[in-house]
């Protein structure tokens, strides 16, 4: 027979992997917004606004993909018009 504290054990274990595995997955933008902002050179209005358009758009698609299952996100932003109101979509 095996042991419960072994079952137990495996089980906090997979858990736990699979919430580090989806917190790491979701993503979050700082990471990407200081790779734009190296790769992206110049203060010219041209490059200030490339770097403003692509932080931007990876902020609504994290809005958008946090509607889908963050109840609180759902709440502050439960239509695309209201997306479109804050600013987030122009």
């Amino acid at each position: 027979m095996i042991p419960v504290e072994f079952m137990l054990g495996f089980l906090v274990q997979a858990i736990i992997t699979r919430w580090q595995k989806m917190i790491h997955d979701i993503g979050f933008i700082d990471s990407l917004s200081l790779t734009v902002a190296s790769y992206i050179h110049g203060n010219t209005d041209y490059s200030r606004m490339i770097r403003r358009n692509i932080v931007r758009y990876v902020c609504l698609a994290q809005v958008l993909a946090s509607r889908d299952f963050s109840i609180a996100v759902r709440k502050r932003f439960p239509t695309i018009d209201s997306i479109v109101s804050a600013g987030k979509m122009n």
